[in-house]
């Protein structure tokens, strides 16, 4: 679905990649992430998003983006 481009406020967005539990309390619902965290050549397969935005900011999109 195409989006209308509007104007939004990002002060913070760092990706990372996944090493262990999130060090702000957030944690994956059953208590472990839902695959290994990287590849057997150790490429990393999950990441970390902190995001911090104006209201009205879908990360879903920034994320598409």
């Amino acid at each position: 679905m195409e989006r209308a481009p509007r104007p939004i406020r990002l002060d913070r967005f760092e990706v990372t990649p996944f090493a262990g539990p999130d060090p702000v309390g957030g944690s994956w619902i059953g208590g472990a992430p839902p695959v290994e965290a990287t590849s057997p050549d150790g490429t990393p397969l999950l990441y970390r998003a902190v995001v911090e935005c104006s209201t009205g900011t879908y990360v879903r999109t920034l994320a598409h983006d």
